[in-house]
């Protein structure tokens, strides 16, 4: 048999064989209620079948077969300042995440130096499922992060800011949202 690559697909296969008794066989897969003269079933949901072998003699052979599914693909994606980390769950590893649904990579679950708007996150698993998430960048002063590459989060906080940069820091201004300057440090 084969197993669904995605949650809640439809698509597993159950192809069975019979070698025993008097040939002209019969095949069931729920308990021998119907039967088909073909033992493949196709376009099968995850999930326990009773399968029944009848010959021509009406001797019976039973077998249960389980065909399963991974867990639904889940993500989250979680805003820290201009950085949006993305939480993967369930699916098939390894996955491909992308920030604009053509170019996929493996292994990036961290987005930073975003500027202020909504985003969508794309992610696909080793069997082609696929799933997205979204999120909104809010309150990071896109001047900063343009001119001196800064990474700043959590951003709004009222409590520590961390500030992370590919170049020396020669001086930082902090504003509040209304624009009024709470510290300067140079």
């Amino acid at each position: 048999h084969t197993d669904n690559l995605c949650f809640g697909d439809s698509i597993a296969q159950i192809n069975i064989t019979a070698d025993f008794g008097v040939p002209n066989y019969q095949y069931s897969i729920d308990s021998g209620a119907t039967y088909q003269i073909s033992g493949l079933f196709t376009m099968l949901k995850s999930g326990i079948y009773n399968i029944q072998i009848k010959d021509s003699i009406d001797k019976v052979i039973k077998k249960l077969v389980v065909i399963s599914q991974p867990d639904s693909l889940i993500l989250d994606a979680n805003v820290m300042g201009a950085t949006v980390s993305l939480t993967i769950n369930g699916g098939t590893a390894p996955y491909k995440t992308s920030i604009d649904s053509i170019l996929f990579t493996e292994n990036t679950v961290f987005y930073d130096s975003l500027q202020n708007g909504n985003y969508t996150f794309y992610l696909v698993d080793a069997n082609g499922c696929s799933t997205s998430a979204s999120a909104t960048i809010k309150g990071v002063s896109t001047t900063s992060l343009n001119q001196d590459h800064l990474i700043i989060f959590p951003n709004p906080t009222n409590e520590t800011l961390h500030i992370r940069s590919s170049q020396a820091i020669i001086s930082i201004q902090l504003v509040d949202i209304m624009g009024k300057t709470i510290d300067v440090n140079t």
